[in-house]
């Protein structure tokens, strides 16, 4: 089968989730593009360790994985559709790049924040008209050029949304953008019928009261976007590396870091506050608990707690037997039916008026005579008569 025809075939199943995204529609036809021109005039069975490997010589290694991956998705997806017979075929893949999970301190975020929200804009005189005493010189406006990116930072850290969604989001309903709902306080990352790729999952998210404040505020005062610029939504790229560049010029600081860094960062200060429950940090992040844990179960204060204990206490060493077990367990049994019996004790005593100078006495009684104690108060309690009783225990304590 040619190649040209699986690829088409692929492009009328997939193009359709980009028809509102012009984005990601103009990289998906770039990548179409790319494989046409160099598969377009071969068929199925050229493709092989070789021919990919050629390939893949022609474009940087992550960028010839990412084609390789749709071409591979095309050819599965025609096998599917039996427009071609199930043939074996060897995807030469260059190696996936290294995971980075670098994230933002909270000093870090503080800074770019604001950085960015005090930042003033700033006027020069170059122009013709500008008078020659003034010509050259820079004078501050009242304009703030980069508050949108503190907007950015704030809705990134605190929600771990995605940048397009973060860009895209308006506080007012409308069809094929995400909608912060302010009444509810729910942020819906994902539009009604939107197609989304189970790799990038959108769910509704409970908005931070914190951040909610912050939301109804920027709305309140004529903002219809999450993010905008003159009242239009805008793009954050080139000012946020701009303003991170700035706020930290370090070149080995800033390694790693970057827009996408803040959803890392809302899932590691997640885990860092100790929230007990990891599928609701996984559900508030859209990704499964097993990416959760792998990724940054170690920031949880939990995270190897038993090993932890093990070498702390000094068992760590010590060969612990199944009768040693078994003891344990059965010592925690008996302390609990012991336990149980003294706050039956005392449950007597509240029931029949007894003196309440018993109820230390129950407390500090050993528990293999807590049944002999038991039948000396039931039989006060039966006659009403403590006298006999009560100068022995005191006498006993």
């Amino acid at each position: 089968m040619p190649v040209a025809d699986v690829i088409a075939a692929y492009t009328l199943d997939v193009s359709p989730r980009f028809t509102e995204k012009p984005k990601q529609m103009r990289d998906f036809t770039k990548r179409m593009g790319a494989l046409l021109d160099f598969w377009g005039d071969k068929v199925v069975s050229d493709i092989n360790k070789k021919s990919c490997g050629t390939f893949a010589e022609r474009h940087a290694a992550s960028t010839a994985r990412r084609y390789l991956e749709d071409l591979r998705a095309a050819v599965e997806l025609a096998i599917a559709d039996e427009a071609m017979e199930d043939t074996r075929i060897n995807f030469k893949l260059p190696p996936a790049p290294l995971a980075r999970y670098r994230f933002y301190t909270r000093g870090q975020v503080a800074k770019l924040v604001w950085e960015s929200f005090r930042k003033k804009g700033s006027y020069s005189f170059t122009g013709k008209r500008a008078k020659a005493e003034k010509r050259g010189a820079t004078k501050a406006t009242a304009a703030r050029p980069t508050r949108h990116i503190a907007r950015f930072l704030l809705a990134a850290v605190y929600t771990g949304t995605r940048t397009e969604r973060i860009e895209q989001a308006s506080y007012i309903k409308e069809e094929g953008r995400p909608w912060i709902d302010l009444e509810n306080g729910i942020f819906y990352r994902s539009w009604d019928g939107e197609r989304v790729p189970d790799n990038k999952r959108a769910d509704p998210i409970r908005i931070p009261l914190r951040l909610l404040a912050h939301m109804r505020r920027w709305h309140k005062n004529g903002a219809r976007y999450l993010i905008e610029w003159n009242g239009k939504p805008v793009g954050t790229s080139s000012a946020f590396f701009r303003l991170l560049k700035r706020v930290i010029p370090n070149d080995a600081e800033r390694a790693g870091l970057n827009k996408h860094s803040c959803k890392h960062t809302c899932a590691t200060w997640a885990m860092q506050a100790g929230v007990k429950n990891y599928s609701t940090i996984a559900g508030y992040l859209s990704i499964d608990e097993k990416t959760l844990k792998k990724h940054y179960g170690h920031h949880h204060p939990d995270f190897q707690g038993e090993i932890d204990d093990a070498f702390t206490s000094g068992s760590a060493g010590r060969i612990r037997s199944r009768r040693d077990k078994d003891k344990a367990a059965a010592g925690a049994a008996d302390n609990a039916l012991t336990a149980e019996r003294r706050r039956a004790l005392v449950d007597v005593i509240d029931a029949t008026n007894g003196p309440l100078e018993l109820v230390p006495i129950i407390e500090k009684t050993p528990g293999t005579d807590l049944s002999m104690l038991r039948e000396r108060i039931l039989r006060a309690a039966r006659s009403g008569d403590w006298s006999g009783l009560v100068p022995d225990l005191v006498a006993a304590e």
